[in-house]
């Protein structure tokens, strides 16, 4: 503004962009990404009014576990760039663990469950922590040491979460006795139980010490990003550790992440085709703006995971024939 003071307030906002905090927008990542343990929780409670433990697992066990699978798949196998950038990958992988399930499945071997329970621990960690970089990404708070302590916050608080939850610590000691694991003293278990707390609450102090070092020297971390840490921890620690029935326990955390998981598909997908990047037809189909196609996105992820609900059904009926 021509004339205008240095200092006028005016004039510092014409020349300064507002930061925006969010990847979609406030309500939507709070309703989605962020919060979403504030919408679940109660939905999942009243489910239990009308159905059982058993049934709801089996429900979020087809329609978000595996239904999540979908949006992978379409990336990877309807994107042909980055399936000729990958292909031997994309192509083993299926066949590997496959082969792995089906034989584990056969000869009741336990060990490799104990891979995938700790892959589903990892995998879940990661997704948190994938988000608070994004959300630190957008107040240009990129430090790699803040990175490097995100994720310690995001292992020990997820590792704390199932060491002290009884019901999923005394699972993983019956597949590790059930695989040939050695015999642990109650001691030991005890140790491993409140040293995992332990070492949490200590990154947690580390955390905070450069939380407060980031503001002091004018790189804030996102407040976004803080608010992500509190509920995901929060609701890990909740699903294992306060909630009794480790199927409810278990399906409570996995509709948090599958439902995270289909939102940064949608946005990631439509970002790319709205700025012209080569993708598949049927992606560059899908990923449009529109009500009527995100609802084909979610209508197609539950049509996926209805077929493990089917197979599941007709599996168990053929055991009850027998």
């Amino acid at each position: 503004m021509a004339g205008s003071s240095p200092l006028d307030p005016a004039a510092t906002v014409a020349v300064v962009p507002a930061r925006n905090l969010w990847i979609i927008d406030s309500w939507r990542d709070l309703a989605l990404i962020v919060a979403s343990p504030v919408l679940i929780i109660p939905l999942l409670w009243a489910a239990q009014l009308q159905w059982s433990a058993e049934a709801i697992g089996l429900f979020v066990v087809a329609f978000f576990a595996t239904g999540h699978h979908l949006p992978t798949f379409l990336r990877a196998y309807g994107d042909p760039e980055l399936f000729a950038r990958y292909k031997v990958r994309f192509i083993v992988a299926p066949i590997f663990v496959i082969t792995i399930y089906t034989l584990t499945t056969v000869y009741d071997v336990n060990g490799p469950i104990l891979v995938v329970y700790f892959w589903f621990l990892w995998h879940g960690l990661m997704q948190v922590h994938g988000f608070c970089r994004i959300y630190d990404a957008k107040v240009q708070s990129i430090s790699k040491l803040t990175g490097w302590i995100d994720f310690s916050m995001c292992l020990t608080w997820f590792a704390a979460g199932t060491f002290m939850s009884p019901g999923r610590m005394a699972t993983l000691l019956d597949r590790y006795y059930r695989a040939g694991g050695m015999l642990l003293s109650p001691e030991v278990v005890e140790m491993i139980r409140y040293g995992s707390l332990g070492l949490a609450l200590a990154v947690t102090v580390v955390f905070a010490s450069n939380y407060f070092y980031q503001v002091a020297s004018g790189h804030r971390p996102s407040p976004v990003k803080l608010l992500m840490m509190a509920m995901s921890f929060g609701f890990w620690w909740y699903s294992s550790v306060l909630v009794t029935n480790i199927v409810i326990g278990v399906a409570l955390f996995d509709i948090f992440h599958d439902v995270q998981y289909f939102a940064i598909v949608w946005v990631f997908n439509r970002k790319r085709v709205d700025s012209g990047e080569r993708t598949g037809a049927f992606l560059k189909f899908l990923f449009r703006r529109g009500s009527l196609l995100i609802g084909l996105y979610l209508v197609l992820i539950a049509a996926y995971g209805s077929v493990s609900l089917i197979t599941d059904t007709m599996i168990e009926t053929e055991s009850i024939k027998r």
